[in-house]
């Protein structure tokens, strides 16, 4: 009786889960081009130098580095 109401309760969440993509598919179906397109900034990056490119990377990178090591140093 148990594995009945597991099974409602998969089959539940994955109704409301399917019917959500469907929902939003529709809608994504419906929408301009112009408007989907979304974050720009990689049209952006793509339209810079190479040089300019490694750059901006490396800057990144350092960014990231910084971010991942200062938790670490304010648990010590």
């Amino acid at each position: 009786m148990c594995f009945v109401g597991l099974l409602f309760a998969a089959l539940t969440g994955l109704v409301f889960k399917e019917g959500l993509c469907y929902v939003f598919a529709a809608i994504k179906f419906q929408q301009p081009i112009k408007d989907d397109i979304g974050d720009k900034s990689v049209f952006t990056f793509n339209a810079l130098p190479e040089a300019d490119k490694d750059a901006l990377i490396k800057k990144l990178q350092k960014k990231m580095m910084a971010y991942l090591i200062q938790p670490i140093e304010d648990m010590q």
